[in-house]
């Protein structure tokens, strides 16, 4: 049997490393960096649905509007208590395009397309580290208790 005294000292050794790991993640450059990232990211997507809102209708909205419709979608994914994949964050931008004066048919067509082309994205990024990885992974040892 293993002394309560055992079970104390880990659970201190591993608060310790908890409060060093946030403080590093909490540090100025850290979160400067994640900061530019979600930036980056952000206008990237709003881009993305900018041309293909252009693609589907010419000239219907502008960049602006896109920005907006893909940061309503966030703010309203970010706020439901449900899971993402059911339709929130597509829900949520037909409204807003539709609030922009776009169709509801073509609303929902850039919706689908911009699902579809990030469920592709993350498909080839997934296969393009899986690749990359490959040879790590065969050197990784493997765990006997895990069967």
């Amino acid at each position: 049997m293993v002394p309560v005294g055992h079970y104390r000292k880990e659970l201190i050794d591993a608060s310790g490393i908890f409060v060093s790991s946030l403080k590093a993640l909490l540090a100025p450059k850290s979160l400067a960096v994640g900061f530019v990232l979600g930036i980056i990211y952000l206008l990237a997507a709003a881009l993305a649905l900018y041309f293909i809102s252009q693609g589907i209708t010419p000239g219907s909205e502008g960049a602006l509007e896109a920005t907006s419709v893909y940061a309503v979608s966030v703010i309203a994914s970010l706020l439901c208590p449900v899971p993402f994949d059911i339709g929130i964050s597509e829900g949520s931008r037909l409204v807003a395009f539709v609030t922009f004066g776009t169709s509801k048919e073509e609303g929902l067509a850039a919706m689908l397309i911009l699902r579809v082309l990030s469920m592709l994205t993350d498909f080839v990024f997934a296969a393009i580290i899986a690749l990359w990885l490959r040879t790590e992974l065969r050197e990784a040892p493997v765990n006997p208790e895990a069967g």
